[in-house]
């Protein structure tokens, strides 16, 4: 049956493109050879699915399969994709393929190049207008395997909307369906409390999910590259996140607050504090306290950072800061008690913070530094040393990337 004549080269173009995917795959693992060999066949298969004699639809109906095609891709290097892009491509395509056809003509001394740079300029301002209406829908990369799998049943699907075979087509149409929405719907964000510590490099980031409520202590920040756009968005968009409930900034070190205008620009902030006197502060269920309530007027900018204690995920979670080993110890002369199971060492790991007195103090299960490549030796032996001696079990971002902490709840 799929070897009739009348579909025979169909069914070589198929069969290549899916050999080409599973060599490039197990063998080469490059998107720029598997793109370079399937777009020609993804096209050929899918100009011969529909007969209509209208060729401007034919040629609409044909892009739009490919476009298709390029989504997993697209996901894979955006994290996100933009519903309107195919529209604005069939638009205005035509119309800078218009313009560049003029401009060659111009190279041969035709006096029409100030015209076609005016028809450009106006061209690029309405693109950048219709940019400002962005749309993005976010989703989680595929992954290799998911990526793998998406291709080989999007050419099984061209191939069996080509012969009419009908039995196959709905079992693929639900398998397409349901990955897409488990990739575009952001189901766990409505079941998940997650505590998560951003590798940020050498600075601070915490991220704080209880189901649609989303919270971030600190923001990272480096002079070097752009912490916002190279590490939190796009970690952001893997996670289905559009809107920030609260951003908290302990204090205002670069590397602790330097990727908050970054973030300002791509998301929604309903609120950012770093007012000690405005604590405790409760979104949703999640009551955030601040400890360092001897806040002076200081010239030591870490005196002055807050330490933020919540309770989430069946654990209590201490984030101390800058704050600096007199502020521990005004901490521990002021409060009789701290619960704290998992404690984020003070300063990355510096020796002027997270005393032996203060960790005893606290009894932590875990200790989380947050630090990347520096020039000041953070972590420092004497700290490690502290925890060690306390048996305190030490995470570090430099050595573990990115650590979470999640829990399941239905209510």
């Amino acid at each position: 049956f799929f070897l009739r004549k009348k579909y025979s080269s169909l069914f070589i173009l198929s069969f290549t493109g899916i050999i080409f995917t599973i060599f490039d795959f197990y063998i080469i693992y490059s998107d720029s050879f598997i793109l370079g060999f399937l777009i020609p066949i993804i096209f050929k298969i899918a100009s011969k699915i529909n007969r209509t004699t209208n060729w401007r639809f034919r040629k609409l109906f044909t892009s739009l399969l490919v476009y298709l095609f390029f989504i997993p891709f697209e996901i894979k290097y955006y994290n996100s994709i933009n519903p309107f892009t195919f529209i604005y491509q069939i638009i205005f395509t035509p119309l800078f393929l218009f313009a560049s056809f003029f401009t060659l003509l111009s190279l041969y001394g035709l006096p029409i190049y100030s015209a076609v740079n005016g028809i450009v300029g106006r061209l690029s301002k309405i693109i950048k207008f219709f940019s400002s209406f962005t749309f993005e829908i976010y989703a989680k990369p595929f992954g290799s395997y998911g990526i793998l799998l998406m291709i080989l049943l999007f050419i099984l699907l061209l191939y069996y909307l080509n012969i009419r075979f009908k039995p196959f087509l709905k079992p693929i149409y639900g398998i397409f369906i349901f990955i897409y929405l488990i990739n575009f719907i952001p189901f766990d964000n409505f079941f998940t409390q997650e505590v998560t510590f951003i590798n940020v490099g050498q600075g601070d980031c915490c991220l704080i999910r209880n189901k649609t409520s989303t919270i971030l202590i600190d923001t990272g920040g480096s002079k070097y590259i752009d912490i916002a756009k190279d590490c939190l968005i796009p970690y952001f968009k893997k996670r289905r996140i559009y809107n920030i409930d609260l951003i908290i900034t302990t204090h205002d070190d670069y590397d602790h607050s330097g990727a908050l205008n970054g973030l300002k620009e791509h998301f929604i902030v309903k609120k950012i504090e770093n007012n000690y006197q405005n604590f405790p502060i409760k979104i949703g269920n999640i009551n955030l306290y601040n400890y360092n309530t001897f806040i002076s007027n200081s010239s030591e900018e870490n005196d002055n950072s807050l330490v933020i204690g919540f309770n989430l995920c069946n654990k209590d979670f201490l984030i101390t800061g800058d704050a600096p080993i007199k502020i521990e110890n005004m901490i521990m002369s002021t409060y009789s008690n701290i619960p704290c199971d998992i404690l984020k060492v003070g300063h990355h790991g510096s020796n002027t913070s997270t005393s032996d007195a203060f960790v005893k103090y606290l009894k932590p299960q875990e200790a989380i530094i947050s630090v990347g490549r520096n020039n000041y030796g953070h972590p420092k032996d004497s700290v490690l040393d502290i925890l060690k001696n306390n048996n305190i079990k030490i995470k570090r971002t430099d050595m573990l990337g990115t650590i979470s902490y999640k829990h399941f709840s239905l209510f």
